[in-house]
């Protein structure tokens, strides 16, 4: 009876015990028999490098007990290849020219060399390919490991997994990242050409306007004509004022406040527009302050 119960609660418990042991001892973040189906799970929702780097510092290396590793990636045009690097200095790191010869030895454990000198990359244990399709666009580099730094052949098929897994996830961080640098760009191409037309308008048409007004015989033209005169000049400033708010040059608070009183214009009858953000001189970078403002803008005018 005692060795049955014993049997029953080493079957209930171990399972706790175990994962016990993984997380407070060996500093396990995921339960390995589980790491591939987490990882999977946990990529899709990291949306930049920096939380895909976190993740496999954090723990995927640690629950396969790695203490040296490093991702070198070309696939995009970035500052620098490396990715990230664990344990290892960047003067260890492999060159262009050493990559392609890792390129010739993926997914084979690499013992050590009795004659380190003589190894390429000799902290190197196991390099394996990331690859978008069938193009290869980068490398993991795995090295020392507890307790032996042995990679069991059994194990390598695991390992390819998530490399290819963080290949796919790092290319479509990368495509991300550059979409949101060419959205920013054809932002920043809109704030300038209208500048360049508000400038435009105001040096030229404006002016061009006002000449014209001096030329004309007041006792000659229609009584009308003065009126819409100047219903069309101040057409011409709200456009103006819309297509770059010169109060912006002030800061954004003041630019507000000047839309503020230019909305009361064109509010139909009943509206009310009540402004309840306490001043402020606070500066904010360019771009910033001009996309605070179009959103502001936008939203009111919807």
């Amino acid at each position: 009876v005692t060795t049955t119960v014993i049997g029953i609660l080493t079957v209930l418990l171990f399972p706790g015990f175990e994962r016990f042991v993984e997380r407070q001892i060996l500093g396990f973040s995921l339960p390995p028999s589980a790491l591939l189906e987490t990882y999977a799970m946990e990529i899709v929702t990291k949306l930049d490098k920096a939380e895909l780097i976190k993740l496999v510092k954090e723990q995927v290396l640690p629950t396969l007990s790695i203490r040296e590793s490093a991702v070198i990636y070309w696939g995009e045009e970035l500052a620098t290849p490396v990715i990230f690097t664990v344990g290892i200095a960047e003067n260890e790191l492999p060159t262009a020219k050493e990559i392609a010869l890792l390129l010739n030895e993926t997914n084979e454990y690499r013992p050590i060399a009795a004659n380190k000198e003589e190894q390429l990359c000799p902290w190197v244990r196991l390099s394996l390919p990331l690859n978008v399709g069938d193009k290869p666009v980068g490398l993991w580099l795995l090295g020392r490991r507890d307790p032996d730094d042995l990679y069991k052949q059994r194990e390598i098929p695991t390992l390819q997994a998530l490399a290819a897994q963080t290949a796919i996830a790092l290319a479509n961080i990368l495509q991300t990242e550059n979409l949101h640098r060419l959205y920013q760009a054809n932002i920043d191409n809109q704030e300038s050409e209208r500048t360049h037309l508000a400038l435009e308008l105001h040096d030229d048409i404006l002016n061009q306007m006002a000449l014209l007004a001096i030329y004309v015989d007041e006792q000659n033209v229609a009584p009308q004509f003065f009126e819409v005169f100047d219903k069309l000049t101040m057409r011409f400033r709200q456009t103006i004022r819309g297509l770059r708010p010169a109060m912006l040059n002030y800061g954004l608070r003041a630019a507000l406040d000047d839309l503020v009183d230019q909305l009361p214009e064109r509010m139909k009858d009943g509206m009310l527009l009540e402004f309840a953000v306490p001043p402020s001189t606070v500066r904010y970078p360019v771009n910033m302050e001009q996309h605070i403002f179009r959103i502001v803008q936008q939203a009111v005018e919807n």
